[in-house]
């Protein structure tokens, strides 16, 4: 009831289990694609970064870009990928293979 109070949602594990389901099938995979397609060259670098464990101050020093730039980039490729957390943003990467080309 606490979790309740304060906003959280709440979903039984049976209505819970499809709907994680759905986001990792075929479906859910096509919109992870179309939503990195959206992300700009310069964006995509950044989600590489950030998916990599970057903090904003070294994504910007390895990218030659200011620290408000780096948070501009960052929120843009939160907001094109439908996400509010950096973790968020980094597993849909993972998930999509973007860091398997790393070093």
């Amino acid at each position: 009831m606490r979790f309740l109070a304060q906003g959280w949602t709440v979903m039984s594990a049976g209505v819970s289990a499809p709907v994680v389901s759905a986001f990792l099938s075929d479906a859910g995979r096509t919109e992870t694609a179309a939503a990195l397609a959206r992300l700009s060259p310069r964006e995509r670098q950044v989600l590489i970064l950030l998916a990599q464990g970057l903090p904003n101050t070294d994504i910007g020093r390895q990218l030659h870009l200011g620290l408000g730039t780096v948070k501009d980039h960052v929120r843009v490729v939160l907001r094109k990928l439908g996400v509010q957390r950096r973790l968020q943003a980094a597993l849909l990467a993972e998930r999509a293979g973007l860091l398997a080309d790393q070093p």
